[in-house]
This record gives C-alpha cells, structure tokens and sequence, in this order.
C-alpha cells in the first residue's frame, strides 16, 4: 500500500492509500493502532454511498466522509467489529454519495476540529 501525506486544516497526517479491492476489505484490520497523526484513505472512481464494517479492526476509529476532497460527513467513535460473518457485522454509510473516506483513530476528527465543508489537500 502506498503512503501519502495529506494536510486538513493545519494538521499534516501520513494515511495509506487503499485503492484495490482486498486494500479497501482489509482497511486499518492490518494494524494493531493507529498513531496520532496517521490513518487511511479509500479513494473510489464512482462517487456512491459505499458501505464499511469493522471485520477483524482491534480499535475505534472515526470514518471522514469525503466528496470532490471536501468532508461532507463525519461518524465518529465507530467500535471494532464482532461476528464470523460480514452479514452480521454492522455496516456504516455516508450521509451522501462519496469519492474518498479517510479512517482515523477514534477522538482524531474531534481534537482535529473537523467538520462538513472542510477541505484535505494532498500532498
């Protein structure tokens, strides 16, 4: 997976790009934490509301919601996963059609300051 910088308001974070298909399945699943200024960013082609359950994620983490590199929407606080199959796991959705999420770890959108109309710049 590639690494990028990126910056929303002042804060400068390093996120891994997932752009397969195994990438996106396997999310933050592969790390035991995410660091303070760290996270990952699902970039799609098709602008839709895309689906995301916490199969196999050993922490909470926020989702930022993300159209044309604009936040439209924040879930905050999503618990790790539970259940054997991807039917049981709860999915959660954008309040509208996206073309990128960035997954950070729980409380970061807060102490960022996040909010809808928000922009990320990449580096």
């Amino acid at each position: 997976m590639e690494k990028r910088k990126i910056k929303i308001n002042n804060w400068e974070l390093e996120v891994w790009v997932a752009r397969t298909m195994g990438e996106k399945q396997r999310g933050v699943s592969v790390f035991d934490r995410l660091g303070e200024n760290e996270g990952m960013l699902f970039e799609f082609k098709i602008p839709m509301r895309y689906g995301f359950w916490m199969k196999g994620v050993k922490f909470p983490i926020d989702i930022v919601w993300l159209r044309k590199e604009k936040i439209v929407g924040i879930t905050e606080d999503v618990s790790p996963g539970s259940g054997f199959s991807l039917l049981s796991l709860k999915a959660y959705y954008p309040p509208l059609p996206i073309d990128a999420a960035l997954e950070l770890a729980s409380g970061a959108a807060a102490e960022m300051g996040l909010g809808v109309g928000d922009r990320l710049e990449r580096k």
